[in-house]
Formats: C-alpha cells, structure tokens, sequence
C-alpha cells in the first residue's frame, strides 16, 4: 500500500471533530440568539395589548371610583365606535398601499346631509341615512376615478376631494349646527342600548369582523394585500390592481358615510365642522395597529386594539386632570411614533 493510500485511510479512521456552527458560533449562542429573535417578536406583537392592560390597570388604581367603572368603559366605547368606523374605513386602501384622506371629511359631510334631508326636507330619516351612504360611495367613485384615471396620488387626490368637502358641508348646513327632533328609533343607533352600550357599537364592531374575515381569509383581500406589498409584482402576477384600488376607495368611503349616519344618531344633531377632528387619530390608529398582531402590516385586530389605546389613554388622563390639548398631543405623538417604529421596521429587512 502506498503512504499516499495510509494517509488517506489513516484520516478517514481519525475522530472528526464536530462541524462548527455555519455562523462560527458555539451552538448555544445560536439558541440563545433565536430564542432572543423570538421573544423580540412576541413583544412586537403584543406591544400594543400589553399597553393597554398596563394603562387600564394604572388608570384604574389611580381612579379606582370612576374610571374601572361599568359606566365608564361603557361610554368609552359608545363614544368611540364611530372614530372606530372611519379607521377601518381608512384602513381598506392602506392595505391597498394607497391613503384615503378624505374619510374625516366624508363623515362630516355625511353627518350633516343625513340631518339636512331629514331634519330641513322632510325625508324619512331611514331613507336619508340610505341616500346618504350611497352618496359617500359615489364620492369614493369619484376620488378612485381620480387616481386611477387622472393618475393624481390618492393622497393628493383624497385631501382634495376632502377639501371641497368641507366647503359643501358649510353650503348645505349654511354654517350652522342642524338639529331638531329625530326618530327615536333612529337617535338609539347612538345611545343607551344593553349594558349602556349603544348598537352602533355592535354595528361597528360587526363591520370589524366582516373586514378581519374579508381581508385575512378571502382571495380579494389576500390581493388586496399583494398590491400593498407590491403593485408591479402583484400586476405581473396577473392580479387586478386597478379594480382593487377602485374597490378600496369606494368601500373606505361608503364606510366613513355609515360613521357620518350614526355621528348623527349618537349627537342628535349635525355640527358642520365636526369631521376633520376624526382624521387624525384614525390614521394614527392604523398606523399604530400595524406594529402590533402582525407587524409591518395593516391589520383589523390591531386597529380596533389601536383605537382602545388611544380612548383608554386619554380617557384615563382626562380623569387625571389633564387639559383639552392634551388629546390632539396623544394623537399626533402616537402617530409619529408608529410611523418612526414602521420605517424603522422597514429598514431591517
């Protein structure tokens, strides 16, 4: 045998010492390193939850006589439910990869053509409250025509649109306050309802689950989400990117049209200037539902977890003696922060 023939054979009987880790790390440092990824995850996605409860239960030993009460949390979701409505509307083309700032504006104007019709026409209010959603949708036709056709961008577009809205709500309102005596079947949508928690909570959170189930277990909305993920791709895929942007901005606005109806049910009246004040927390709520549940992307669940923090919040400072100005701080400083934490997500992939 020759020595070139002894080597070989004397390596293959020598012990091997076992193959480092690929990374060049002991392989319980790759453990670590793992479980360390996987508890940052769950942290991401249950951040928002967590704040909440840890809010709900300081809130609570701080104002252990008015803030844990049945009557408290009941108002806090009657009071909301509507903020609730337009964020998931607002929501739909986000997921689209598009914005829709004309939601505020929407619920403003529909408020008001829902009391206008019935309060100063004499239309039956259920047959108002019916004109009036198909109107929104009409103007979500018109803004999706926009950017679809005009190739304008939905946020220029939409904040324009909202813009002329706002100005046809002050014409058709005369810049006054409308209110007079409504159906009380109607003023119920709003107010007292089991538990003092009024319907259109029920309503509200009914339109949540139908948006969950659409958008998360439907192939309309798993396309809905491919075109927010990416429009080239997703067109190369074959996928319809032109009827899901139209469908998107007509449903978010038909959507913010429903919240307009029943703004005017809980108040009893209509208040020419009461949509633009919507806006902003219910970006700042969806922007923040999408660190959470499922992180770096819009999602239902986070939403409505999103709108509960930012109520809780300012609820429970209210109760604590802070001023007016501290809600549209909150709002805006939620805001900043989910879209800080979103980039920041962004730029680690």
């Amino acid at each position: 045998m020759t020595s070139d023939a002894v080597n070989q054979y004397a390596e293959m009987d020598s012990p091997v010492p076992d193959a480092a880790p690929e990374s060049g790390r002991p392989a319980q440092t790759q453990d670590a390193g793992v479980r360390g990824r996987r508890l940052a995850g769950l942290a991401e996605r249950l951040g928002v939850p967590a704040l909440l409860a840890a809010l709900m239960i300081w809130f609570s030993i701080a104002r252990p006589h008015t803030f844990p009460t049945e009557r408290n949390l009941s108002g806090i979701l009657s009071t909301e439910y509507v903020l609730l409505l337009v964020a998931l509307g607002g929501l739909i083309p986000l997921v689209c990869g598009e914005f829709d700032l004309s939601i505020g504006y929407i619920l403003g104007f529909s408020s008001m053509e829902v009391a206008v019709l019935s309060l100063r026409h004499g239309i039956n209010v259920w047959v108002a409250a019916g004109i009036t959603v198909l109107t929104a949708m009409v103007i979500g036709v018109v803004n999706a025509l926009f950017v679809l056709r005009a190739h304008i961008s939905s946020f220029i577009a939409t904040l324009a649109s909202g813009t002329l809205l706002s100005g046809l709500t002050l014409l058709i309102s005369k810049s006054t306050i409308v209110t007079g005596t409504l159906p009380s079947s109607f003023l119920n949508l709003g107010n007292g309802g089991f538990g003092g928690v009024a319907p259109g909570v029920f309503i509200a959170l009914g339109v949540g689950l139908i948006l969950l189930y659409g958008l998360e277990h439907t192939p309309v909305g798993r396309r809905l989400e491919a075109v927010g993920q990416g429009r080239d791709a997703a067109r190369l895929a074959g996928v319809g990117v032109d009827r899901l942007v139209f469908l998107s901005l007509v449903m978010s606005a038909g959507i913010a049209g429903l919240a307009g109806v029943l703004n005017t049910a809980t108040q009893g009246s209509a208040d020419p200037g009461v949509g633009p004040s919507f806006l902003l927390p219910a970006l700042a709520a969806s922007f923040l539902g999408a660190t959470t549940i499922r992180p770096g992307r819009f999602n239902v669940v986070g939403t409505i977890l999103s709108i509960l923090l930012l109520a809780v919040g300012v609820n429970g400072l209210s109760q604590l003696g802070a001023p007016q100005w501290v809600r549209p701080v909150f709002d805006g400083g939620v805001l900043l922060l989910a879209v800080g934490v979103t980039q920041v997500r962004a730029k680690r992939r």
